[in-house]
């Protein structure tokens, strides 16, 4: 008999992925409140669910009071920080993805010192530790900058014809 409890006890554990159970999916509420963390001055727009290779992510579409935009995107399945970007300016307010890395302002000026010029597109990589900016310098040609998110050591400076 009590091999039977140790038995169905231990299958138990296996099957519900340890002594929590399994862990939930992230809610669409969930992402957005997580969403507005990250970027507390934003104002939702539309969370939506999608699908990405290998992964499901919930994107939360922030307003800005300026009128800009910022996508921010988490792994459905563990509610982890993925990415978080900006396609639509102006680009005039802070951002903080988390504590060890550069604000969006001082990455920002990293790259300017790189490449003068306007910021088109901007990415934070949380998975890769990176901040990528697209920058329009004055002869109207794009620039790739990709950094290291904790110290801002340019990784990769290219030119292009559109952001990726």
């Amino acid at each position: 008999m009590m091999r039977f409890m140790w038995a169905a006890l231990v299958a138990a554990l296996i099957g519900c992925g340890g002594a929590e159970g399994p862990k939930a999916e992230m809610t669409a509420d969930e992402a957005r409140a997580r969403a507005l963390k990250v970027i507390p001055e934003g104002a939702v727009k539309e969370v939506v669910k999608h699908p990405e290779p290998g992964i499901v992510h919930w994107m939360v579409v922030l307003g800005m009071p300026t009128g800009g935009e910022i996508a921010v995107e988490f792994d459905a399945s563990n509610g982890e920080l993925d990415e978080i970007e900006a396609e639509k300016g102006p680009f005039d307010y802070e951002v903080a993805p988390r504590a060890d890395v550069m604000k969006l302002s001082e990455a920002k000026a990293k790259a300017f010192a790189v490449k003068a010029g306007n910021v088109e597109v901007w990415e934070f990589y949380n998975r890769e530790n990176e901040w990528e900016f697209y920058i329009r310098d004055k002869d109207a040609r794009l620039w790739e900058i990709i950094m290291t998110a904790t110290d801002g050591a340019v990784k990769k400076v290219v030119q292009k014809d559109t952001p990726d």
